[in-house]
């Protein structure tokens, strides 16, 4: 991210940017609208294909993608994340 503009995405070595951009089907910047940190610990296995808050709340990091105030819109939430800053 530069200035809350997502500017790269690497995932296994390559950058996905352009992939997220078509994706969204936007020309201008990707924002992220929305951090958390979970710090719940889960006593069940979650089932990340249900769209569900309390996903985000999970251990790892959540990072909400947008265009501000259009959708699509993006949830990435990885229990194994990790924050390079």
């Amino acid at each position: 991210f530069k200035n809350n503009r997502l500017v790269e995405i690497i995932i296994n070595g390559e950058n996905y940017i352009n992939f997220f951009k078509k994706t969204l089907k936007v020309k201008q910047d990707i924002a992220a609208t929305e951090f958390s940190f979970g710090c719940a610990k889960n006593h069940i296995e979650l089932d990340f294909s249900i769209n569900s808050p309390f996903n985000k709340a999970a251990a790892g990091v959540h990072i909400g993608l947008g265009t501000d105030d259009k959708v699509p819109y993006i949830n990435l939430i990885d229990q194994n994340a990790q924050v390079i800053y």
